[in-house]
């Protein structure tokens, strides 16, 4: 628990002992890879809670029924509870409980919303109901513990959040060079001198372009495993001199956290590779999908269409970074359209007809595996998506079906 103890200390006091009543609400806040969930984690398992559900707010884009049926069958662990309610889905919820709590009166329960200020807008009146939950059932211990990168005072239209005598706050402040190089260096693997040194030379290089700790601990391991056949003849006081030489010769200044997708945005190796083992349709859906966030409009008639020849015209690559941050919305007609542009490029589409409803299918999976989110469209009948994948992971899928990825990107000309 390196550098937050005084954080685990504080929730574990929270939660309390068994016998005793939890707070109805805990707000834990802090930016990206601070150690909210980590720390949380832990503190549920040492106070013993066993009736805890974690899910995050952004599920809830595929309809609220769903997002309160997870956490009604992570509590009480039946799958076909649901299914016979023909009311509302709050109702779901307070009927479930309250046969719950029946059965196991006094109990603690935890209720982990992870990414809470997705709740904030569309959303919010299912946010001010949990934080009320416990009024409703009675004989509960229940404890709602929402998880944001926002502070409470962004939730002032949820004056229980801003209430401190209502709901305790816990802060994650983000680490510090020296913490990032500690807990870097104290994961190494390869039990080299040399790795701390190196780790400090990475870390305060590019604190100030991305201060997050994942992506750092990325970045410092990936870089090691290419330079460290080049650094492990020398000494560790040598090896800053030495590394400046290797990342300059091999361009390494910052290129692998820039991202188009943005600074939020990080995808872990097991994601990558379970996004590689996938069917090679699905490789070309994934990537057409990246294609459509990321380029505009504007620019498929260019890309995509037979007989032009893409020549390259000078353009400014800083001004269009801004630009691009964060990845688009599209229909599933720009989607399908890409994709069959890409697909007979490179392989060759024989029967047009028959495709929507398979590339439907591919795109629900894809949807349900966390690769693309499905946005509902209030205004017009069906969905609009975005690709959830960052150019890294595109461009291993990419390069696994043999297709060069930077040929079809706007933001690479």
């Amino acid at each position: 628990m390196e550098f937050r103890t005084a954080q685990y200390e504080r929730i574990l006091k929270i939660f309390g002992d068994p016998d005793e009543r939890m707070p109805p609400s805990i707000f834990l806040w802090g930016l990206s890879a601070t150690g909210k969930s980590y720390v949380l984690q832990k503190a549920l398992a040492k106070a013993n809670i066993v009736h805890s559900a974690t899910i995050s707010a952004a599920e809830i884009m595929c309809g609220s029924r769903p997002f309160l049926e997870s956490i009604i069958k992570q509590i009480t662990g039946a799958n076909g509870l649901t299914k016979n309610y023909k009311f509302s889905e709050l109702m779901i919820l307070v009927e479930s409980f309250r046969l719950f709590f029946e059965k196991h009166r006094n109990e603690k329960v935890v209720i982990v919303i992870k990414e809470a200020e997705k709740l904030r807008k569309e959303h919010s009146d299912i946010l001010q109901f949990l934080l009320t939950f416990h009024e409703v059932i009675e004989n509960s211990n229940l404890s709602i513990v929402l998880c944001s990168r926002l502070p409470n005072i962004k939730y002032n239209f949820v004056p229980r959040l801003t209430n401190p005598t209502e709901t305790l706050v816990v802060h994650f402040p983000q680490y510090t060079k020296d913490e990032m190089t500690q807990i870097i260096s104290n994961s190494n693997i390869s039990n080299s001198e040399s790795f701390r040194p190196f780790t400090d030379y990475i870390v305060k290089n590019n604190f100030y372009k991305c201060a997050d700790l994942r992506k750092l601990n990325r970045l410092a391991k990936s870089l090691w495993a290419e330079v460290a056949p080049e650094i492990k003849e020398f000494d560790a006081g040598c090896v800053h001199p030495k590394l400046r030489q290797i990342m300059k010769r091999k361009e390494y200044f910052g290129t692998h956290i820039v991202s188009n997708r943005g600074p939020n945005c990080f995808v872990d190796d097991g994601l990558t590779q379970r996004s590689i083992d996938i069917p090679t349709g699905s490789k070309y859906l994934l990537i057409a999908a990246y294609l459509a966030s990321t380029n505009p409009v504007s620019s498929d008639t260019r890309f995509f269409t037979p007989g032009r020849s893409g020549k390259k015209r000078k353009t400014d690559v800083l001004k269009q970074v801004n630009t691009l941050q964060n990845a688009k919305i599209f229909p599933f007609a720009r989607l399908v359209a890409i994709y069959c542009a890409v697909f007979n490029a490179n392989v060759g589409i024989k029967n047009y007809a028959q495709m929507n409803d398979a590339l439907r299918i591919q795109l629900s999976t894809l949807c349900k595996a966390k690769h693309i989110q499905c946005i509902p469209n209030e205004r017009m009948a069906g969905c609009r998506y975005r690709c959830l994948l960052d150019y890294d992971t595109i461009r291993k899928i990419s390069e696994s079906v043999n297709l060069n990825i930077d040929r079809y990107l706007y933001s690479r000309i």
